[in-house]
């Protein structure tokens, strides 16, 4: 009997994205028992708001990592995009006319017709699928 496999199609609302912790507090074991966290970290760049910053591309990643390497791959439901501002703390609103509506977009990225950076502020977005570690030689 054979047994065929298919691969699970990504919605264009999930994502397979890239994320190096930022601190050494953020190690495989914290982040297996509590999750990616998506919120502001000072010792990065923060351009696109204060939440978790994650990358379509694993070198892009990379660079900010240091030492020995961590990386994760993490399906991200990103959602409905909005463009990506460094006052923000939360996802824009869904209607920029309407800024006082309770609907937001589900992540911020540096591009919405071709985002390479994600910012997810909802750890519930996020699921951690691999932990790759390496070093250059």
């Amino acid at each position: 009997m054979m047994v065929s496999r298919t691969k699970k199609k990504k919605t264009a609302a999930e994502r397979e994205l890239y994320y190096c912790p930022a601190s050494k507090g953020e190690d495989i074991n914290f982040i297996v028992q509590h999750g990616i966290r998506c919120e502001p970290n000072l010792k990065r760049d923060t351009t696109l708001g204060k939440g978790g910053y994650f990358y379509a591309n694993a070198g892009r990643a990379d660079k900010f990592s240091g030492g020995r390497r961590l990386l994760f791959v993490a399906d991200c439901l990103v959602g409905k995009l909005g463009q990506g501002d460094p006052h923000l703390v939360l996802p824009p609103p869904l209607d920029s006319r309407n800024p006082s509506a309770a609907d937001l977009c589900d992540c911020c990225v540096d591009d919405l017709s071709n985002p390479k950076v994600f910012v997810i502020f909802n750890k519930a977005q996020v699921y951690a699928k691999y932990a790759v570690t390496f070093e250059y030689v």
